[in-house]
Protein backbone atom coordinates (compact mmCIF):
# COMPACT_ATOMS: atom_id res chain seq x y z
CA UNK A 1 0.00 0.00 0.00
CA UNK A 2 3.05 2.28 -0.16
CA UNK A 3 3.25 2.84 3.60
CA UNK A 4 6.72 2.91 5.09
CA UNK A 5 6.77 1.08 8.40
CA UNK A 6 10.08 -0.62 9.11
CA UNK A 7 13.63 0.69 9.22
CA UNK A 8 14.26 -1.38 6.10
CA UNK A 9 11.33 0.32 4.31
CA UNK A 10 12.72 3.75 5.13
CA UNK A 11 16.25 2.76 4.13
CA UNK A 12 15.31 1.41 0.69
CA UNK A 13 13.00 4.32 -0.06
CA UNK A 14 15.77 6.76 0.83
CA UNK A 15 18.31 4.79 -1.21
CA UNK A 16 16.02 4.96 -4.24
CA UNK A 17 15.50 8.71 -3.85
CA UNK A 18 19.18 9.52 -3.36
CA UNK A 19 19.82 8.46 -6.96
CA UNK A 20 17.88 11.54 -8.09
CA UNK A 21 19.40 14.94 -8.74
CA UNK A 22 16.21 16.82 -7.82
CA UNK A 23 16.64 18.81 -4.59
CA UNK A 24 13.17 17.86 -3.31
CA UNK A 25 13.98 14.16 -3.80
CA UNK A 26 17.31 14.55 -2.03
CA UNK A 27 15.63 16.38 0.87
CA UNK A 28 13.12 13.54 1.19
CA UNK A 29 15.89 10.95 0.88
CA UNK A 30 17.70 12.64 3.75
CA UNK A 31 14.56 12.69 5.90
CA UNK A 32 13.73 9.04 5.21
CA UNK A 33 17.32 7.95 5.79
CA UNK A 34 17.32 9.61 9.21
CA UNK A 35 14.04 7.83 10.03
CA UNK A 36 15.68 4.54 9.08
CA UNK A 37 18.60 5.37 11.38
CA UNK A 38 16.26 6.33 14.22
CA UNK A 39 14.54 2.95 13.80
CA UNK A 40 17.89 1.18 14.15
CA UNK A 41 19.17 0.89 10.56
CA UNK A 42 22.68 2.35 10.78
CA UNK A 43 23.06 2.48 6.99
CA UNK A 44 20.50 5.27 7.07
CA UNK A 45 23.26 7.60 8.26
CA UNK A 46 25.34 6.80 5.18
CA UNK A 47 22.43 7.45 2.82
CA UNK A 48 21.72 10.72 4.63
CA UNK A 49 25.37 11.76 4.19
CA UNK A 50 25.16 10.99 0.48
CA UNK A 51 21.96 13.03 0.10
CA UNK A 52 23.51 15.97 1.97
CA UNK A 53 26.65 15.84 -0.19
CA UNK A 54 24.67 15.64 -3.43
CA UNK A 55 22.69 18.72 -2.43
CA UNK A 56 25.88 20.65 -1.67
CA UNK A 57 27.49 19.58 -4.95
CA UNK A 58 24.37 20.70 -6.84
CA UNK A 59 24.84 24.12 -5.21
CA UNK A 60 28.53 24.15 -6.28
CA UNK A 61 29.57 24.09 -2.60
CA UNK A 62 32.13 21.76 -0.99
CA UNK A 63 30.60 18.50 0.11
CA UNK A 64 30.66 17.68 3.80
CA UNK A 65 31.43 13.98 4.00
CA UNK A 66 33.15 13.02 0.74
CA UNK A 67 30.64 10.72 -0.93
CA UNK A 68 30.73 12.38 -4.36
CA UNK A 69 33.34 11.75 -7.04
CA UNK A 70 33.44 13.44 -10.43
CA UNK A 71 35.00 12.42 -13.71
CA UNK A 72 37.20 14.96 -15.50
CA UNK A 73 36.87 14.15 -19.21
CA UNK A 74 39.78 16.41 -20.22
CA UNK A 75 42.21 14.56 -17.95
CA UNK A 76 40.38 11.23 -18.26
CA UNK A 77 40.43 10.68 -14.51
CA UNK A 78 38.27 10.63 -11.41
CA UNK A 79 38.62 13.02 -8.52
CA UNK A 80 36.93 13.55 -5.20
CA UNK A 81 34.64 16.56 -5.40
CA UNK A 82 36.01 19.25 -3.00
CA UNK A 83 35.36 18.44 0.65
CA UNK A 84 34.74 20.94 3.44
CA UNK A 85 37.98 20.91 5.47
CA UNK A 86 36.02 21.54 8.69
CA UNK A 87 34.44 18.08 8.58
CA UNK A 88 36.47 15.65 10.67
CA UNK A 89 37.07 11.96 10.16
CA UNK A 90 35.18 11.43 13.44
CA UNK A 91 32.10 13.03 11.85
CA UNK A 92 32.57 10.90 8.75
CA UNK A 93 32.87 7.74 10.83
CA UNK A 94 29.65 8.61 12.70
CA UNK A 95 27.87 8.62 9.32
CA UNK A 96 29.45 5.38 8.12
CA UNK A 97 31.85 7.18 5.76
CA UNK A 98 35.57 6.24 5.65
CA UNK A 99 38.30 8.73 6.66
CA UNK A 100 39.37 11.31 4.07
CA UNK A 101 42.67 9.53 3.40
CA UNK A 102 40.77 6.37 2.45
CA UNK A 103 38.42 8.34 0.20
CA UNK A 104 41.43 9.79 -1.60
CA UNK A 105 42.93 6.31 -1.91
CA UNK A 106 39.64 5.12 -3.45
CA UNK A 107 40.07 7.79 -6.16
CA UNK A 108 43.55 6.48 -6.94
CA UNK A 109 42.19 2.94 -7.20
CA UNK A 110 39.47 4.13 -9.58
CA UNK A 111 42.09 5.84 -11.73
CA UNK A 112 44.39 2.80 -11.63
CA UNK A 113 41.51 0.62 -12.86
CA UNK A 114 40.77 3.15 -15.58
CA UNK A 115 44.40 3.07 -16.75
CA UNK A 116 44.40 -0.73 -16.80
CA UNK A 117 41.25 -0.75 -18.92
CA UNK A 118 42.89 1.62 -21.41
CA UNK A 119 46.02 -0.54 -21.60
CA UNK A 120 44.06 -3.71 -22.43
Amino acid sequence: NGTLVSADDFLWASAALVTSDAPKDLDLASELALMAAELGEERGFTVQAEAADKLLVAQARPQRYGTQYIFEPVHQRWKLYPVDPLTSDVERRSMGIPPLAELLQNVEELNDALRKDKDE
